[in-house]
């Protein structure tokens, strides 16, 4: 060897290695750092938001305390269970029969030996896993338990067993939830033991080893025999779920199912008596013939008892004789349809009908006729926003509908929030100061009457612009919207978190004057001065600037789940929501009303449908829920106390929920009928307003819901609508919500169902019947007859261009005294590129059954429809009538221009600079002239 040789042990650098191998620990300690803290920050948010802004911790934490429970229990059962039975099955007895002679025998002799060896470690470390996995899965059923715990009974019987309503509702889902469990985990058990004795058997016959074989089959047939007990007893308990199956025409079980649930009932019971009878046949029995037989017999009877017979005796029997045979069935199904969807509750009256109103009925109907609708919410949003949003970083997402008393007299009204659009603001300006600290709520509202526009055939506002101006019945001390009803472009809910209280200051509204700020004083949200709170909310956001930003103080406090309806589904995670929040001005604030629903889909015998949550077939509107806008207060009021389901969560909840006589009377005097829940009970209402069961199962008299032609041209449903109802000279104004119905594959009217919503009257609905051998037209019957009149043909002929289009409103179909009033407002839109159009109203179609008028205005069509229009009293009309009254056919005189040339020449050159300055991108000089325009022209046409 020369001098220059070094050995290879030298190369190798001593602790090299070990601080490579300190280094990978670090690094793998980081990442389960990193991880451990990922895992706990949204939790930990979540608690801080429920004690610091929601003001509720306690639903936080009896969740996480009874998700805690039931994990904790179910988790020292199942690592009990796995560990005695994996144990067993690596303890099993074992005797050489010769020393190894080969080397796989060898191989497997040591393999064997490392089993036992290791046996206890690879156990215990199996159970816990397992276990965990299995208490995880058990531990989501926590409101399944508490609703057990708190079980309630309902005064009503099913019509199958003759049990209270309350043990479908409460007790069975819990109880197969246990027995599910039970199930699935010894199923687990016995599967992954028979595996280990597989396995051991395997490697001992290659090692020429010989086992205990009956403690084996003990084991074994133990563990089958008791997973047999618990499938049968989950069977057992599931024939209560045969009020819930689908049968041809109604939910719940049908002769035939009837037939079979006695089958199921038998092949449950035996196989309990088959999963105790192979535990004894395991202690004295040297085969598994009992549980293989017997689960053979029973996949026979499976198969002929409840797959074939039953398909064979609907074929054979039912169906042939299906009024006799089933009728039983339908009427349970009518029965405990109507009652789980409230529609035993609906006054029906059976009412004539005639072609139009008598002139007594007209007058009868003044206050009705005064305040018909005419502008659709779609419309008046595109309206407002165009006109009202007043900088492109504001926006109008949804229109409500309200009645105030203005003036002295009920008025009829449309609101829509302003809300801040941070995808409005321009590309440079959306740094997260901006979009976070400074944007950060709303503004104002619009309310306009539903029945008024300005001569140009825009909206006319009670409340507009910034700062508000409005009536002092309408206004507004605290107009920023914190909390709000978002959505983004697909109509999904939507949430902009915001910090306040800053060393920012938060804009508030452009003026003339120059930007305005403001500061929140309302104290709500989370703080986050602390860095451990700083950094949670910066990972569960995704946002480092949280965590790094100078700008925040002692005093910051974070604002999210600022979308009401995300906010009461997580403060009231049982409840369902509308989905139309709508908002009310009270006291100088906005405040959000949502209207929620108390549902379960276990009514035995009651249709279901398909709700966001699952199954539903019942439903409440026993809950409304408060927002203020400004500080997100939200508060819920018990409209139903004594609904079962409700009475439940109040005692789950005790403190979460208010009594109905806490709620202010002026919000209380804005509580109308939901929505959603009326057109789901009219939805029902079109099969299950029939009561015989015979007439039922024939679908002789089932309605559909109508359609009409929506904003696209193409035919839509028909939505429900709020209107001011009067029908006679007795009754007074009534808010209601109505719509109408028709006949299966026919286009005449059946009827009408209203509900009324003003507080001494909300709740009770009516359904007006018509006979069936009248003709009165339906929506889709009437509006053919418009596509057919001359006028309104050359209407659209005339409007319809390159340069703009018709966009046809919401027809209303209004009661008036035993006749029907249809109106249908026409709206002309620009169809020019690159400017946002205003939807103008420009023609209102009016009729009823075989007379169809059009006219400028609603009094002008009035006119011409019924000769004068005496009937509207004083009622201030849209606009101006461009028509003279009383002579339907006759066209149009030409009128006097009194008007100032000169003023509309004013008008003109300040159009034109509104132009001018859209096209250089000067929107609010744009907003500001067009603003003096109208003014101007307004001014100009008024009488003198």
């Amino acid at each position: 060897m020369n001098g220059d040789y070094e050995p290879r042990e030298r190369l190798l650098q001593p602790g090299r290695g070990r601080r490579r191998n300190w280094f990978l620990i670090v690094g793998i300690g980081l990442i389960a750092l990193v991880f451990l803290i990922s895992s706990f920050a949204k939790p930990y948010t979540d608690y801080l938001w429920y004690v610091h802004d929601a003001g509720h911790p306690e639903v936080f934490t009896l969740a996480y305390q009874t998700r805690g429970v039931l994990f904790s229990l179910s988790f020292v059962f199942c690592v009990l269970l796995f560990a005695l039975s994996f144990g067993r099955a690596l303890s099993v007895g074992m005797v050489y029969l010769r020393m190894p002679a080969s080397l796989s025998e060898n191989v497997s002799a040591q393999l064997l030996g490392w089993i036992q060896a290791h046996a206890a470690g690879a156990t215990k470390l199996a159970a816990v896993v397992l276990a965990f996995f299995s208490a995880i899965g058990f531990s989501r059923e926590w409101p399944t338990y508490l609703l057990w715990r708190n079980a309630q009974t309902f005064g009503m019987d099913d019509p199958m067993f003759g049990k209270d309503i309350g043990f479908f509702v409460f007790q069975l889902p819990w109880w197969l939830a246990v027995l599910s469990f039970l199930s699935s985990v010894l199923l687990l058990c016995a599967l992954a033991t028979l595996g280990i004795y597989a396995g051991i058997a395997g490697i001992a016959r290659l090692a020429k080893v010989e086992l205990s074989k009956p403690a084996v089959r003990l084991h074994i047939g133990a563990l089958i025999g008791l997973t047999l007990m618990a499938f049968g007893a989950y069977n057992l308990l599931s024939v209560y779920e045969y009020g819930l199956i689908d049968s041809p025409q109604f939910t719940g079980a049908g002769y035939a199912a009837a037939f079979k649930m006695k089958v199921h009932y038998a092949l449950a019971a035996l196989t309990v008596l088959l999963g105790a009878a192979t535990i004894v046949s395991a202690k004295f029995v040297r085969h598994y013939r009992i549980p293989v037989y017997g689960l053979g017999g029973i996949a026979a009877v499976y198969l002929l008892g409840l797959q074939m017979t039953p398909a064979i005796l609907q074929r054979v029997y039912v169906e042939p004789n299906k009024l006799q045979v089933e009728s039983p069935y339908a009427e349970r199904a009518i029965k405990m349809t109507r009652w789980a969807y409230g529609l035993d509750q609906i006054d029906v009256r059976q009412t004539d009908v005639r072609e139009e109103p008598t002139p007594d009925e007209l007058v009868a109907s003044q206050a009705t006729l005064q305040g018909m609708r005419l502008w659709d919410p779609e419309v008046l949003r595109q309206c407002i926003e165009t006109i009202q949003t007043l900088r492109p970083y504001y926006k109008f997402h949804d229109v409500d509908v309200d009645r105030y008393i203005i003036d002295g007299k009920p008025t009829l009204v449309m609101l829509s929030p302003r809300d801040i659009d941070i995808d409005g603001l321009a590309t440079s300006a959306r740094a997260w100061l901006n979009t976070t600290l400074q944007y950060t709520h709303g503004y104002g509202v619009t309310v306009s009457p539903v029945n008024t526009s300005t001569p140009s055939g825009e909206p006319t506002f009670l409340v507009k612009d910034m700062p508000p101006k409005a009536p002092p019945e309408l206004k507004l001390d605290r107009p920023q919207l914190y909390f709000s009803d978002k959505r983004d472009a697909f109509g999904g809910l939507r949430d902009d978190y915001a910090l306040v209280n800053t060393k920012v200051e938060e804009f508030e509204y452009p003026s003339e004057e120059g930007d305005k700020y403001t500061r929140s004083t309302s104290g709500r949200g989370v703080p986050v001065s602390g860095m451990l709170s700083r950094l949670a909310f910066s990972l569960v956001n995704a946002d480092g600037n949280l965590l790094v930003s100078p700008n925040i103080t002692p005093e910051t406090r974070l604002l999210y789940r600022r979308n009401v309806i995300q906010r009461c589904q997580l403060i009231y995670p049982f409840l369902q929501f509308d989905d139309d929040p709508y908002i009310v001005i009270h006291e100088g604030r906005i405040v959000w009303i949502l209207d929620a629903y108390i549902t379960t889909g276990m009514v035995p015998y009651s249709a279901r449908i398909q709700g966001s949550g699952g199954p539903i077939n019942y439903i409440r509107n026993s809950v409304k829920v408060t927002i203020d806008a400004y500080t997100g207060n939200t508060t819920a009021y018990a409209m139903e106390p004594d609904n079962a389901i409700l009475k439940a969560y109040r005692m789950i909840y005790p403190k979460l929920i208010s009594d109905v006589d806490k709620i202010p009377s002026g919000l209380y005097s804005h509580i109308r009928y939901a929505e959603d829940m009326f057109m789901l009970q009219a939805y029902q209402l079109t099969q299950y307003h029939v009561t015989d069961p015979v007439q039922f199962l024939n679908n002789s008299d089932a309605w559909e819901m109508p359609t009409e032609i929506g904003r696209s041209g193409a035919r839509v449903n028909m939505e429900a609508y709020y209107v001011l109802l009067q029908q006679s000279d007795s009754e007074r104004l009534k808010f209601a919500l109505i719509l109408p119905f028709t006949p299966r594959l026919k286009q005449n009217m059946s009827g009408w169902l209203t509900a009324l919503c003003d507080p001494d009257d909300y709740g009770k609905m009516i359904l007006y019947k018509y006979p069936k051998g009248s003709n009165m037209y339906g929506p889709a019957q009437m509006e053919a007859d418009f596509n057919q009149d001359a006028e309104i043909a050359n209407i659209n002929k005339l409007l319809n261009t390159e340069q703009s289009e018709i966009v046809p409103g919401n027809l209303i179909v209004m009661p008036v005294g035993k006749s029907v009033l249809y109106v249908k407002p026409l709206f002309l839109r620009s169809k020019s590129a690159g400017i946002q159009p205003i939807p103008q109203l420009r023609k209102v179609i009016l009729a009823v059954r075989g007379r169809v008028v059009v006219g400028n205005t609603y009094e002008e069509a009035f006119s011409r429809l019924f000769g004068d229009t005496s009937a509207l009293g004083t009622a201030e009309t849209q606009r101006p009538s461009e028509e003279p009254k009383g002579q339907p056919s006759k066209p149009a005189e030409p009128q006097v221009d009194t008007t100032d040339l000169s003023e509309i020449r004013n008008v003109l050159k300040l159009m034109d600079e509104a132009e001018a300055a859209l096209r250089e991108g000067d929107l609010a000089t744009y907003a500001s002239k067009m603003r003096e325009a109208r003014s101007r022209l307004e001014e100009s046409l008024r009488p003198r």
